[in-house]
């Protein structure tokens, strides 16, 4: 039989659709595993070995299927969960709000025998939208070797550069970034603000915003880059800024960490378990402001944290005044980033898939030699599919 069935989307260039790509190739070795394939899907930059993966027919799913797909939109998505007959079933989920819809809720409650999130945050804001299956954390990996074997940041640039990488959607902050970068410094030549996003509803806004601001010192790219193209456009920053309203987990900012780049990060949501590590400029953002999600028919589904434009305009002038004590601080970012590396969850993921010890405790635990619940259902479960006790 085999072990692993994982439903995902495959697109290197989107956080989501990249993380079933990197568990494939990091558990393909220790694992047999077979894929049902979402949409969008793309193959660009996806090695061979790991495409005859994705294109192995579904002719079974494994003992194991791990979800790391957006739960659903709508209940026409329910079909699909229901169609996983696996013993377990693990759903990988996040969500950037302080709740999650009740679609999702009612998803993971009838179909799911375990959740997973990304950020320990996340823990108390799925239980409190009403999640009741077990919740375990388990850090998103992250694709970040070639960062790691490029020189730490080391100095500034002639030209002093503040740039944001994100998706076009409001709580990312492009507007409010560019109007702050206007404030201070308008058409000054010493200083740059590059922006860049993929795709978002708000893409057309962004670039309106812009041209309206008539500064030659801010340059927009818009669509996904090349490899090399993203690399160079985050190398060649100074200083990175996100002020986004919300985040389940947040690859950009351990992205400029691991190049040793300062960086402005709002203190909010999953963002706090970033700040506290004091390796990053955390900005203020507590207001809570309507969380509307346009997939969602632009519904409010719970709240984002917006931030006072003067205080990231105070924040931005201090790296700049003080920009060598905050090199020294990111360029230790490094080392703290290498746990997120595929390479180095392997082994806690294996754990999740196919446990070596299970144990009946009081919390919910995934390390690389246990899995432990507090919830006695799972955990006869567990037993009885596996035939393990600790």
């Amino acid at each position: 039989m085999t072990d692993l069935t994982v439903i995902t989307n495959v697109m290197l260039a989107d956080g989501i659709g990249r993380q079933g790509i990197g568990l494939i190739n990091c558990l393909k070795n220790d694992l047999s595993i077979n894929v049902m394939k979402m949409q969008p899907c793309s193959y660009a930059g996806i090695n061979l070995e790991i495409i005859t993966i994705l294109n192995k027919p579904l002719t079974e799913f494994g003992k194991v299927s791990f979800w790391t797909y957006i739960l659903g939109i709508n209940d026409k998505i329910t079909k699909i969960h229901k169609l996983l007959n696996s013993e377990i079933k693990i759903a990988y989920s996040m969500f950037e709000s302080d709740a999650i819809p009740k679609l999702w809720v009612n998803i993971l409650n009838s179909y799911y025998d375990i959740v997973v999130v990304p950020d320990k945050w996340l823990i108390d804001v799925y239980k409190k939208s009403g999640v009741i299956k077990p919740i375990f954390v388990l850090p998103l990996g992250i694709i970040i070797d070639n960062l790691l074997n490029k020189p730490l940041k080391s100095k500034i640039n002639n030209t002093f550069t503040f740039g944001l990488s994100a998706s076009f959607h409001g709580r990312k902050n492009h507007i409010k970034v560019l109007n702050s970068f206007k404030k201070i410094f308008g058409n000054d030549p010493k200083f740059q603000l590059n922006l860049h996003g993929r795709f978002g509803p708000i893409e057309n806004q962004v670039k309106n915003a812009v041209t309206e601001s008539n500064l030659k010192n801010v340059k927009l790219y818009c669509g996904a880059m090349s490899p090399q193209q993203y690399d160079s456009f985050m190398e060649n920053i100074d200083c990175y800024i996100f002020p986004s309203g919300g985040e389940g987990f947040s690859i950009t900012p351990r992205e400029v960490l691991a190049l040793g780049i300062p960086c402005i990060l709002s203190n909010n949501t999953a963002h706090k378990t970033i700040c506290e590590t004091g390796l990053v400029i955390p900005l203020k953002s507590e207001k809570k402001i309507p969380a509307i999600y346009e997939v969602f028919g632009n519904k409010q589904i719970g709240n984002f944290f917006d931030y006072k434009e003067e205080d990231l305009i105070k924040l931005m002038k201090d790296v700049i005044d003080n920009y060598g004590q905050y090199l020294e601080q990111s360029n230790k970012g490094r080392e703290w980033v290498k746990q997120y590396t595929w390479d180095n969850l392997k082994n806690k993921y294996i754990n999740l898939f196919k446990p070596k010890n299970i144990i009946l405790s009081k919390e919910n635990l995934i390390t690389e030699d246990k899995l432990e619940t507090n919830d006695s259902i799972l955990y006869k479960k567990l037993i009885k599919v596996y035939g393990k006790n600790s």
